[in-house]
This record gives structure tokens, C-alpha cells and sequence, in this order.
């Protein structure tokens, strides 16, 4: 599979330069017979582990420009494609939440953070983050940001508490279902997603392949038998107190959202809220 089409974007995968050459001629040959024409200018040649004397590609006469990396269809492609992806994840979660927040900053809190779930996490690309790298630690640190600058919890309000206080999931599990729902989409869907899903799991050295093995280690799933994996019965929610504690949180939130703001049962009731989060 050298040739990756979708819409108008090409791409040619070549294991060495004379292959990725003859490539290129056959893309030209196909423009003469078809007037199509395509772009060099527009074009770009991604290199991974080349040598410093490599000679430029060119495409109907003209060089086609070398970058370090590229987007493509949303995500990014090349060198140092881990860090700037999880960059752009979390600079998506931070515009979008601060947008939520200008527009919707009073709502009732189910209803606020069903808009934040559904409007800002959407986390594009985030099958193709490396979840056994520390990179990942920040996107989830990012969340956690999020969630407690839309409800106005304190800055030291504890981790474990901030998706209780939501009745939901950690941000990592969310991660790791949507990965496991993904795996199975390509599972069930068309020749080519299942023969992807096949090399990754065979062991293909990709960020996919090291993705299941990180989530199978895990949360101890059969690698080769993840259709019917589920992590429903995987996750841990917390103690009691825990429990107890977010509820008691949640109520004064809804007490606090009920009454002026700055008026002094306002402080009063931030005051408990910060004394429950913190302590």
C-alpha cells in the first residue's frame, strides 16, 4: 500500500528514494492521460531517517519542497508528531472550554458539563497519542484545568474528586474507551482497516500497536480478542468518602449557582466548597 488517497489528497509511502522517484513519474504520466494537474509547489516530501547529502525529489521539473512535518487530513505527520499533536489537542480543549465558558458560564452544572463533554473533548486524533508516553499527562492535566475553571472549583481542588464531582470518568479511562470503540470500528469495518488492526496487532512497531499493548497490560484484556473487551468492569471509581465528599460538593455548587454573585452567601458557600475540595 503506497498510494493513500482521499478527496484530492495523495499520499505515496516509499521505503527508499528510487521507489518514491518512480512513484513521482507514474503521478506525472497520470496527468499527461487524465489532464490532471498536480501542484509541486503544494506538495511536501517527509523524510525519516535519511542521511544529510539527499538529493530534492523533483515533480514535472520543478523541486518539491522538504518539511520537517505536515498535517494531513487533521493530523499531524513527521518529526516530533507526539509532541505537537498532544499541543494541539490541548490547545483546542483550552479555546474551546474559555468559549463555553463566555457563553454559558451560569447554566446548571449537569448541563454545563454535558456542553463541555460534547463540545470540547471531542479530541480529535486522540487514537494516535502515545498513552505510554509522559506527554499524555498533560492533556489529562489539561481536563482537569477545564472542569475546574468552568465550575469555579479551587486550583488545589484533589484530582480524584473532579470527575466524581461531574459523575463521570477519569479523563484517561474516556481516552482509553473511545480507543477500545475505535479498535473495534476498524475490526468490523472494510479490508483495509482490518489488515491495519492485524499488523498492529502482530506487532508493527506503531503508535496504534503500542496503544493496545499499553491498554491490555492495563486493565488485563486479550489483545487478540477485543471485540468483546469492554472497561466498564475495568474502572475504579473511588472510596466511599470519596463519593460522599463530591456529592457534598456538588450540592453546595448548585446552592452557590442559585444566589448573586459576591453577595456573602456566595463567599460563604465558596468558602465550604474550597474547605471540601482542598482538605
Amino acid at each position: 500500500m503506497g498510494a493513500f488517497a482521499y478527496a484530492d489528497d495523495l499520499v505515496l509511502l516509499s521505503p527508499n528514494l528510487s521507489g518514491l522517484r518512480n512513484m513521482i513519474k507514474v503521478c506525472e504520466q497520470f496527468s499527461l492521460d487524465y489532464d490532471i494537474v498536480f501542484n509541486p509547489s503544494k506538495s511536501k516530501m517527509l523524510l525519516f531517517n535519511t542521511e544529510n547529502d539527499f538529493v530534492p525529489l523533483k515533480m514535472k521539473g520543478e523541486v518539491i519542497p522538504i518539511s520537517n512535518g505536515e498535517k494531513h487530513l487533521g493530523n499531524y505527520i513527521g518529526q516530533d508528531c507526539a509532541t505537537i499533536r498532544i499541543e494541539k489537542v490541548i490547545q483546542e480543549l483550552y479555546i474551546s472550554t474559555n468559549k463555553l465558558s463566555y457563553n454559558f458560564k451560569y447554566v446548571e452544572l449537569d448541563t454545563l458539563y454535558y456542553l463541555f463533554r460534547s463540545y470540547c473533548t471531542s479530541f480529535y486524533g486522540s487514537v494516535l497519542l502515545d498513552y505510554d508516553s509522559t506527554l499524555i499527562e498533560r492533556l489529562f492535566v489539561a481536563w482537569r484545568k477545564c472542569v475546574r475553571f468552568l465550575l469555579n472549583l479551587p486550583h488545589r481542588t484533589h484530582n480524584i474528586l473532579i470527575h466524581q464531582i461531574v459523575h463521570d470518568i477519569p479523563i484517561s479511562e474516556q481516552i482509553f474507551k473511545r480507543f477500545i470503540t475505535f479498535i473495534n470500528s476498524c475490526i468490523n469495518g472494510n479490508s483495509v482497516c482490518n489488515l491495519a488492526v492485524k499488523l498492529a496487532l502482530h506487532g508493527s512497531n506503531s503508535v496504534i500497536c503500542r496503544n493496545i499493548n499499553f491498554i491490555c497490560e492495563k486493565y488485563s484484556l486479550d489483545k487478540w480478542h477485543l471485540e468483546q473487551a469492554s472497561l466498564n468492569n475495568c474502572i475504579y471509581d473511588g472510596d466511599e468518602s470519596d463519593d460522599a465528599k463530591a456529592c457534598s460538593i456538588r450540592e453546595f455548587l448548585s446552592f452557590r449557582n442559585s444566589v448573586p454573585f459576591n453577595s456573602e452567601d456566595y463567599v460563604n458557600l465558596s468558602t465550604i466548597i474550597s474547605d471540601l475540595c482542598e482538605q
